[in-house]
């Protein structure tokens, strides 16, 4: 086996890396984008490994059974620890909908598919779906797992043909695979965050630096500049972590700094820091500490809901959990004395467990409970079916026109899928008093417009394209300015946008002399994009008749958000009004949201209502849109 030098400043470039994703995730404020230590670990990971594979190709020594079993040594034994444990304790404490998509993920890190599942699946990484998933953070070691497979390949063809081409080759790689990312960053942003050949410029770069750096030829300059340059990566790495972005330009800046450390962090200050005896502690403890860290910040919210999920409880459980699986499994397992086939047996222990997840039971009787239907008025883009080519059409012809005794209706609805809640119940209030409506909502696409308007500048929404999108924008435009209506009604979702998204769309009715109603959203609830009856089932609550239950709200950031953003628009408008509907499903002392009135079913998942739900606002809104459409127009 080739060893190389054992270098203490990586061991605290780790530990930096896994505090910062841990605080990131545990949801402190000041590490905003602490994900970026997953790329540091990318950078560290493609130094050590080519270090490691160049040696052995140089002296002749190299094999791919050998080095295939190092990787399986390092990585599985720990991995299928946290698989297992996880998925046991999810079986008996988890949200039981959930069993089959948990089991999934479980299979697909046993896979190193991970990353791929994630891609397909979850959708955004910062996405509500990825926030519930239980293996999310094993995309990382998806990825690294499918490098540790192909980068042997490829080194062992160019050794083949020329080793010099070496170089080359990781900065070709490093090149391309940028270029891959960058773009996918803009147009694909799922994907070039979870897959490899957008990541592998990454690993490509550590690789550069273990071909490229060689400390004994150093010049006095170089040497003399080694501390300050290396500070200066330190620098890079925590200023991506501090800063709130999404962008690839902290990405850059971490895998910057990550590679200034690692090539000039042997001397000087920033080598003390990272090679004090704690900081290499948690490094050497890093692989587990990533491992365990995300399954007990969801486990802890799934024993105990109500408890804070990153509390003090928490970090102990991880700290216990990561000593453990370090002295007791990690290290053991990477000796060549241990039975190879022991680390099998653990695999298919996983797999097993994974298996048995996806053929448990996966729903509860909700049978004591009345749920009414959701709404059925969006203009969904995709025909999911032949009974959906209505809603596939909608939004080109002028949305779901109702009461349309005539073509012209005198209210728009404009919205989210906070617009598609509320449809039923405005659509009601339309046809008892024969206003003629046009409803235009699709969820998760901004019902905000930038204007001018320009087919190259609009971004794409969740289900449409930025073609499609531009043409959605378009055709409300073009109908508003046909039609003339008297009212707009925004039904949105104002926590998931920011508010001068919606500035352009309300000056550009104020000109056109149309009065608008901002409908506010419902207070949101702490169970993530979960069916709230089945999550009630889990939580055991039962309805009473005749009794009001409310839910604690677990943050009620989103709210008071969303609140404001509505009084700003408001007070920016003169055409502008506020449908105060939102305060009538909060308690007396506004901890707690309406879930259950009497057996009736409030809400659909943590932030849409049922119809049944919205119709407890009905009266509010009615007298809102009565009072506005009786007022006097006033024309240019």
């Amino acid at each position: 086996m080739s060893v190389i030098r054992y270098r203490p400043e990586i061991d605290g470039l780790r530990a930096v890396a896994v505090i910062a994703v841990i605080l990131f995730h545990f949801g402190v404020d000041r590490m905003k984008g602490g994900f970026v230590g997953v790329d540091v670990f990318f950078v560290i990971s493609g130094f050590l490994i080519t270090s490691i594979l160049k040696r052995e190709f140089d002296r002749n020594e190299f094999s791919f059974r050998k080095f295939w079993e190092r990787r399986v040594r390092r990585i599985v034994p720990a991995l299928v620890l946290v698989l297992f444990v996880t998925q046991l304790v999810f079986a008996v404490y988890g949200f039981r909908p959930e069993r089959r998509t948990v089991g999934m993920q479980g299979a697909a890190a046993l896979f190193s598919l991970a990353n791929v599942w994630l891609w397909k699946t979850a959708g955004s990484y910062w996405g509500p779906q990825a926030d519930q998933a239980l293996f999310l953070h094993t995309w990382s070691l998806s990825v690294e797992e499918q490098f540790y497979l192909l980068f042997p390949i490829v080194l062992w063809c160019v050794y083949r043909l020329n080793a010099g081409w070496l170089p080359p080759v990781l900065l070709g790689v490093s090149l391309v695979s940028l270029v891959l990312f960058l773009y996918g960053s803009v147009f694909h942003p799922s994907a070039a965050f979870y897959l490899l050949p957008t990541r592998a410029w990454e690993l490509a770069v550590g690789g550069l630096l273990a071909v490229v750096h060689s400390p004994e030829k150093n010049s006095v300059v170089e040497m003399a500049l080694a501390p300050w340059a290396a500070c200066a990566g330190l620098g890079l790495i925590a200023m991506a972590c501090v800063i709130t972005s999404e962008s690839g330009m902290l990405v850059m800046a971490a895998v910057a700094g990550s590679a200034l450390v690692i090539r000039c962090g042997q001397v000087g200050i920033c080598h003390r820091v990272l090679a004090s005896g704690l900081l290499t502690a948690v490094g050497r403890l890093s692989y587990s500490l990533y491992l365990w860290h995300w399954p007990v910040l969801l486990m802890s919210d799934m024993v105990d809901p109500d408890a804070p999920s990153a509390g003090f409880p928490a970090v102990v459980c991880l700290l216990v959990l990561s000593l453990i699986s370090y002295h007791c499994v990690e290290q053991p397992f990477r000796r060549p004395g241990r039975p190879f086939l022991l680390i099998g047996g653990g695999w298919i222990a996983a797999l097993t467990a994974s298996i048995a997840l996806i053929v448990l039971p996966d729903s509860y009787d909700t049978s004591l409970y009345r749920q009414s239907p959701y709404s059925r008025y969006e203009c969904h883009p995709h025909m999911g079916s032949r009974a959906d080519a209505d809603r596939a059409a909608a939004w080109r012809r002028g949305g779901y026109q109702i009461d349309g005794r005539t073509e012209v209706p005198r209210m728009v609805v404009f919205g989210d899928s906070h617009g598609v809640m509320w449809a039923d119940t405005i659509a009601s209030i339309a046809k008892k008093n024969r206003i003629t409506t046009s409803i235009f909502c699709v969820s998760v696409v901004n019902p905000g417009i930038r204007l001018p308007l320009r087919r190259r500048s609009v971004p794409a929404g969740w289900d449409f394209s930025s073609e499609e999108k531009f043409e959605y924008d378009r055709r409300r435009l073009e109908m508003v300015r046909k039609w003339k209506p008297d009212l707009v009604i925004l039904g949105v979702r104002w926590a998931a946008w920011k508010a001068n998204e919606f500035l352009d769309l309300l000056d550009w009715l104020q000109q056109q002399h149309v009065r608008v109603l901002l409908l506010e959203q419902p207070p949101e609830l702490g169970f993530g994009n979960r069916s709230a009856v089945q999550y009630l089932c889990f939580r055991g609550i039962l309805p009473e008749p005749g009794r009001r239950t409310y839910l604690k709200i677990s943050d009620p950031a989103p709210y008071l958000r969303a609140g404001c953003t509505v009084r700003y628009l408001a007070d920016q408008f003169d055409n502008c009004r506020i449908i105060p509907s939102g305060r009538l499903y909060l308690n007396g002392d506004r901890t707690g949201a309406l879930v259950l009135n009497g057996r009736d079913v409030v809400y659909r998942d943590d932030d849409h209502l049922l119809t049944g739900g919205t119709k407890i606002a009905e009266a509010q809104i009615a007298r809102s849109i009565l009072r506005e459409l009786n007022r006097e127009r006033v024309d240019p």
